[in-house]
């Protein structure tokens, strides 16, 4: 199992490292997806299904519409990829300061966080990501609901304003 989560954990940096690494929209994608699939296989990985399959489906329906919209704002004819040299180099020193990164992690002997063991006695049928959901539609969750979704609306009204271009797009005002 914990081979598991550390394929998943260099999944994720190594999603992260192809999304940043290169300039073009369109290869930036395959790194988002990556790191969002892998980084909700930790999430199911510790235990917590649902809360894993919603990051999921928020990652990569949400996210991929930004990317959507940023491959049609930047439409290249012949967009840099992976194999170019300077894309590469750039990766590569990526790759490195990662590796030298955990180096240094496994060699010192600093304890970067500890986590208290809960004392679990006989069977324990409650599942905390569900609950979470739960107590979200409630009478007590009702606020952070409207707050969820007018940040949602807002996010959207941003992503269009800023690819409205000349006169293009979602918002448009004049014929």
């Amino acid at each position: 199992m914990s081979y598991a989560i550390l394929l998943f954990l260099f999944l994720v940096l190594l999603g992260g490292v192809g999304l940043a690494s290169n300039p073009a929209p369109h290869f930036g994608i395959i790194g988002l997806v990556i790191s969002a699939g892998a980084g909700c296989g930790v999430v199911i990985s510790f235990g917590g299904s649902f809360v894993g399959l919603i990051l999921l489906l928020i990652y990569l329906g949400g996210m991929l519409v930004v990317f959507a919209y940023s491959v049609a704002a930047a439409a290249d004819s012949y967009p840099e990829s992976w194999l170019d040299p300077t894309i590469f180099m750039v990766f590569m020193m990526y790759v490195c300061g990662l590796v030298l990164m955990l180096v240094w992690i496994a060699v010192s002997e600093i304890v970067w966080c500890r986590v208290p063991a809960l004392p679990v006695a006989g069977l324990v049928l409650s599942c905390s990501d569900v609950s979470g959901i739960v107590k979200m539609f409630t009478v007590e969750g009702g606020g952070l609901l409207l707050v969820c979704g007018f940040s949602l609306f807002l996010a959207l009204i941003v992503v269009l304003e800023l690819v409205r271009g000349s006169m293009r797009g979602g918002l448009c005002t004049t014929p």
